[in-house]
């Protein structure tokens, strides 16, 4: 878990049981795949992938919107096995049209139910005056969840 993560209680529990189940080269072991539930993980690509994010550049919502920029990558904590548990936003990343990947600002929407999820990413896009499904944050192909 790196600086440019903004976790409430519930993911920082995600994410601590899941780096302790790493191997020796930092990457995840099988045991850490049989403690969480995750989707559209990066897997071995993660640490490449991080490293490309530019954190000195960070954008607003609205800010990406303006750029032509999209988002193509959220990372959703918690849930658990049914609808009715709460989850954490860890992070939120865009691209924009030069192929730059941008972090948004961490004002990311915390502890709502995972059935909420797309209407309280709509609420949060409408507070920066943006279309959630314009900008790809309703697209489910970006999100990555940690159970």
């Amino acid at each position: 878990m790196g600086s440019h993560c903004r976790l409430g209680s519930l993911g920082l529990a995600l994410e601590s049981r899941y780096d302790a189940c790493k191997t020796n080269n930092n990457r995840p072991n099988s045991s850490a795949r049989d403690l969480v539930d995750e989707t559209n993980g990066l897997d071995l690509i993660g640490y490449d992938y991080h490293d490309k994010v530019d954190y000195a550049d960070q954008m607003t919502l609205g800010q990406l919107a303006a750029a032509g920029g999209k988002i193509t990558r959220l990372r959703i904590l918690g849930g658990g096995p049914s609808d009715n548990f709460y989850c954490d936003i860890s992070y939120c990343h865009g691209t924009l049209p030069n192929g730059k990947i941008v972090p948004l600002y961490a004002d990311y929407p915390m502890g709502f139910q995972r059935r909420q999820t797309k209407a309280v990413l709509i609420e949060w896009a409408k507070e920066h005056k943006v279309f959630a499904k314009a900008l790809g944050l309703l697209d489910e192909n970006n999100w990555s969840t940690l159970r």
